[in-house]
């Protein structure tokens, strides 16, 4: 099982990492048409400043969209640390269950085989 979580984990780790990045690259490139676009004064009738607020919309939903990505990517890894850990204590608990299922079973033994005995001298003595 481990294996295949590793797999996935690292998978999602990956692709993580790769959206960052992209959109890391996507923030850069919309801040600089802000700019840019800022400083053109080539038309009058050119209508820059709506141009820019939707670039500043698209930018800030892409924002949101990152920080829920990298909220469930966080979740994602306390839930799986977190089923290593159950399944650790889950193992431990089978191991004390079978010391204390072997306890029981030999000191059941042993109270038949003193049993057998006190029956068997009292049997013969009578």
């Amino acid at each position: 099982m481990y294996p295949l979580v590793s797999g996935h984990k690292l998978l999602v780790r990956d692709t993580c990492i790769r959206l960052h990045v992209s959109w890391c690259k996507r923030g850069l490139r919309h801040t600089l048409y802000i700019i840019l676009s800022l400083q053109t004064k080539v038309d009058e009738k050119l209508d820059t400043r709506r141009a820019i607020v939707v670039v500043e919309t698209i930018l800030a939903h892409f924002s949101d969209r990152r920080f829920l990505v990298t909220d469930y990517y966080e979740h994602w890894k306390v839930h799986v640390v977190s089923g290593k850990e159950f399944k650790s204590q889950w193992q431990q608990f089978i191991q004390n269950a079978r010391k204390v299922t072997d306890s029981v079973g030999r000191r059941r033994q042993d109270v038949r085989v003193r049993l057998f005995v006190c029956l068997f001298v009292c049997l013969f003595r009578a």
